[in-house]
C-alpha cells in the first residue's frame, strides 16, 4: 500500500505540472501546500520516533532506543528549521546574520547560501543509501543482524527515496547535458520543493514501519505484557502451571 502511495503522488504531481503549470507552482511555491505537507511530516516522524525509542527501551535494546531517540529529536529540529522556528506565523524579522547568510532572509539554515553546496549532495547521498539498504535488507535479516536493519531502508518506501533522489540528481548534475537538445532545464528550482515532499512523506513511512517491526525483530515484549483478568502480571516462567525456581521444575 504504502509503494502503491508513492506512485499515485508522483503521477499526481507529473499530471498537474504538464497540465496546469500555475497550479504547480501555487502548490510549489513558499510557504504553500507543499511545505506544509513537509513540515507536518517532519513533526509526525517525530512523535512516531518516540514511540520506537520506547518499545526498542522495553526489549533492552538501549543502543537503538538512544538512536532513535535523537532521531526523534532531530526530526524535531528538521521541523522547526521547515517553518523557520515560527517566524512565518509569528512574523519576526530576522536578525543580520540571517539577513545576509539565508537565500530568503529567514530564521533557517538549510537555505543557508553558503551550505547549499553540502546540505543537497547529502540528500542525495542518504537517498540512494535508503534505496541499496531496502535491496539489502532481506539478506540482513536472514543473516540475523537485527541491529543493523534499524539502520537500513525498508521495500515500501524506495520509492520516495528513488523519486526524491532522481529529482535532486538530474537539478544538480544531469541539467546541464539535457539543456543543450531539450532546450531548457528539465528540473527546475520549483521542482526541488516536490523532491522534498517525497523525502519528508519517504522518512515518515519508514519511521512507522520500524515502529511496527519492533514486535517482529525483538519479540512481542517490545508492546508489553499482557495483563491477565486478575491484575497481576503473569511471569513467563509461571504459566501452564509450571514455574521454574533455582533451576527446578515444580509444578502448581
Amino acid at each position: 500500500m504504502i509503494a502503491i502511495i508513492s506512485i499515485l503522488v508522483a503521477l499526481g504531481f507529473l499530471l498537474l505540472r504538464s497540465g496546469n503549470r500555475m497550479g504547480y507552482y501555487a502548490f510549489v511555491k513558499e510557504d504553500g501546500i507543499a511545505e506544509s505537507i513537509q513540515a507536518i511530516c517532519y513533526l509526525l516522524s517525530s512523535f512516531v520516533a518516540i514511540g520506537v525509542a520506547r518499545r526498542l527501551f522495553r526489549v533492552k535494546q538501549t543502543f537503538l532506543g538512544v538512536m532513535f531517540g535523537l532521531f526523534a529529536a532531530g526530526t524535531f529540529l528538521l521541523f522547526g528549521e521547515e517553518i523557520s522556528w515560527g517566524q512565518r506565523i509569528v512574523g519576526w524579522e530576522s536578525t543580520e546574520y540571517f539577513q545576509q547568510s539565508n537565500m530568503q532572509g529567514e530564521t533557517n539554515l538549510h537555505n543557508d547560501s553558503r551550505l547549499k553546496g553540502i546540505v543537497h549532495p547529502i540528500g542525495i547521498a542518504l537517498g540512494i543509501y535508503m534505496v541499496i539498504s531496502s535491496l539489502l535488507q532481506r539478506s540482513f535479516v536472514r543473516r540475523g543482524a537485527k541491529v543493523f536493519t534499524y539502520f537500513t531502508g525498508e521495500w515500501p518506501v524506495v520509492g520516495f527515496f528513488g523519486i526524491f533522489t532522481a529529482i535532486y540528481v538530474v537539478y544538480e548534475y544531469l541539467n546541464v547535458f539535457i539543456r543543450p537538445w531539450y532546450g531548457f532545464d528539465l528540473i527546475l528550482w520549483q521542482d526541488l520543493e516536490m523532491a522534498e515532499s517525497f523525502l519528508t512523506a519517504g522518512i515518515l513511512f519508514w519511521t512507522i514501519l520500524k515502529l511496527r517491526s519492533v514486535e517482529k525483530l525483538f519479540g512481542p515484549a517490545a508492546l508489553g505484557a499482557a495483563k491477565p483478568a486478575g491484575g497481576q502480571y503473569e511471569r513467563p516462567e509461571q504459566r501452564g502451571g509450571v514455574e521454574v525456581s533455582g533451576g527446578n521444575l515444580s509444578t502448581g
